[in-house]
């Protein structure tokens, strides 16, 4: 039953997108693709997790799926602006602000579903040293450092900042300093190791790092929680032959569940059709922070 629905996804996705019914020999026009990631992990951690993803892809496609992670998140955009990537997975954020630069020249393929809640979303929080007194945002004043990943991140920059905005504080002049980690990882880790007062991140990464025992609980404090949020889509170039759209959608659609991808903590179970439309809650929550990225 779960798979016939899936199908159903599928067509309809084929039909709404004008991809259509893919034509022979359309793979030859494509000999490779390359896949960015955004740094949410370590490099070497998302190299290591990824690779039975690729050899997954590799057979399903028949051509050579290569694996970038982007040193930001800007620079995964600007990757997959110019043709260096043909994919990418892009958080919610990221990819209202890709679709803002390059229009229709790309489109959400799929997006995951969680294994704890079986549906598509993830939680934004905040947190405080826990050395600090600051028991809940509205307390950061301008003796606190606050830390936040990349200022194209969902959970670690857009929703974060929002609510700090929503409790009256201008993250731009109401601290100390703001610092751009450049991860999630390095985020959680830099609170914890007393570099910053507070900071940004995702319920995901913490359960991950608390998992594995790299972070203290009584070190690094979670004074908020967002509600859920839209899960990030894998976003294609418009460009990308028929024929490999249409086996790139229904691979993702029928990966199994034992791949080195789904193998951490509250990882994905499967995935399923992406559209635009998903992410119009972002892009209202964008007009209400404004450009708070500088």
């Amino acid at each position: 039953m779960k798979r016939s629905i899936g199908i159903i996804l599928l067509a309809a996705f084929l039909f709404t997108a004008g991809a259509g019914v893919p034509r022979p020999g359309f793979s030859a026009e494509l000999r490779e693709i390359k896949i960015a990631l955004r740094p949410n992990k370590l490099a070497s951690f998302d190299s290591l997790t990824h690779l039975p993803f690729l050899q997954y892809l590799e057979s399903k496609l028949g051509i050579t799926v290569k694996l970038r992670v982007g040193k930001d998140y800007k620079t995964v955009i600007n990757e997959l602006q110019a043709g260096i990537v043909q994919v990418a997975f892009l958080g919610p954020f990221s990819y209202v602000l890709a679709r803002e630069t390059m229009g229709d020249g790309i489109e959400p393929l799929v997006v995951g579903l969680r294994k704890a809640s079986h549906r598509g979303g993830y939680n934004s929080i905040i947190v405080a040293a826990g050395k600090s007194k600051v028991m809940n945002p509205s307390q950061f004043n301008q003796d606190h450092t606050f830390a936040v990943p990349d200022p194209a991140s969902t959970s670690g920059y857009l929703l974060p900042f929002h609510k700090l905005m929503e409790l009256g504080l201008d993250p731009n002049a109401d601290f100390q300093s703001v610092h751009i980690a450049g991860s999630h990882i390095a985020t959680l880790l830099r609170v914890q190791n007393g570099q910053a007062d507070g900071g940004a991140s995702n319920m995901q990464t913490y359960n991950d790092l608390l998992g594995a025992g790299m972070i203290d609980i009584d070190k690094v404090r979670i004074i908020w929680r967002s509600p859920d949020l839209p899960e990030g889509p894998v976003t294609m170039r418009q460009d990308v032959p028929g024929e490999i759209k249409y086996r790139l959608l229904k691979a993702f659609i029928a990966m199994p569940r034992n791949l080195g991808v789904y193998d951490y903590k509250d990882g994905l179970e499967g995935f399923r059709p992406a559209f635009d439309r998903q992410y119009d809650v972002i892009r209202n929550i964008r007009k209400r922070v404004g450009k708070i990225s500088g």
